[in-house]
C-alpha cells in the first residue's frame, strides 16, 4: 500500500512522467529523476558506464530520454542477466556484460539478498535489516571474479573513444569507493 501511495505522490509531483510510468517496459522514479536532472545540467553523454544495472532500471531511462551513443552495463550478480536482456532487448547501443568491477583483480565473495538491489561485497547494513528485513536475507553468497575498471578500458580501448564524453554511474551498496580506485588513470 505504502508503494502505491508512493507512486502517487511522485506522478503529482512529476506530472510529466505520467506516460513514461504506463508506456516503459521498466520504469523507476528514482532513476526518472536522476536522469531528467541529467538533461537539465545540460549533460550530454555519449557514452555511459551503468556499474551495478541491477535489471536495467538506469540504463533504460537515459536510453530513453539522453540517447546516448553506447552504454555498456555490468552487474555481478548472474541471476540478474536474464531480466537485464529482457528488459534492455529494444536497443541496439547496450552491451550487457555480467562483471564485477573493484579496486584490483582478485577473487571476491558477492552477497546476494532477497531484494536483488541491495546485493552487494558488502553485508547488509545495520539500518536495512531493521526497516526492511524481508528485502536483507542473505540468499547465497557467491564467489566472483572482479576487474578494474582501468583494465577494462585498455582492453576495450575500441569501445569508447572519447572518455571526456562518458558519464559513470555506481550503484554498488557500498562499493563505489573500491571501483573508483581501480579507476585512477582515467
Amino acid at each position: 500500500f505504502s508503494k502505491i501511495i508512493k507512486n502517487i505522490h511522485n506522478l503529482i509531483l512529476y506530472p510529466e512522467a505520467i506516460k513514461y510510468f504506463f508506456t516503459w517496459k521498466i520504469f523507476s522514479f528514482a532513476n526518472y529523476k536522476i536522469t531528467i536532472a541529467i538533461k537539465k545540467l545540460n549533460i550530454e553523454p555519449e557514452y555511459i558506464i551503468d556499474v551495478g544495472a541491477n535489471i536495467g532500471q538506469f540504463s533504460y531511462s537515459v536510453s530513453k530520454i539522453l540517447r546516448p551513443k553506447k552504454i555498456i552495463l555490468f552487474e555481478a550478480n548472474n541471476e540478474l542477466n536474464h531480466d537485464l536482456h529482457k528488459n534492455l532487448s529494444e536497443f541496439t547501443n547496450i552491451t550487457i556484460l555480467t562483471k564485477a568491477l573493484s579496486s584490483k583483480v582478485e577473487i571476491k565473495n558477492f552477497n546476494i539478498f532477497t531484494d536483488s538491489q541491495v546485493s552487494s561485497f558488502n553485508e547488509s547494513g545495520k539500518d536495512r535489516k531493521n526497516f526492511f528485513p524481508k528485502d536483507t536475507s542473505l540468499k547465497k553468497t557467491l564467489k566472483i571474479q572482479t576487474e578494474t575498471l582501468d583494465n577494462f578500458i585498455a582492453l576495450n580501448s575500441n569501445t569508447i573513444d572519447n572518455l571526456n564524453k562518458a558519464l559513470l554511474k555506481l550503484d554498488v551498496q557500498g562499493h563505489e569507493f573500491e571501483i573508483l580506485k581501480g579507476c585512477e588513470k582515467n
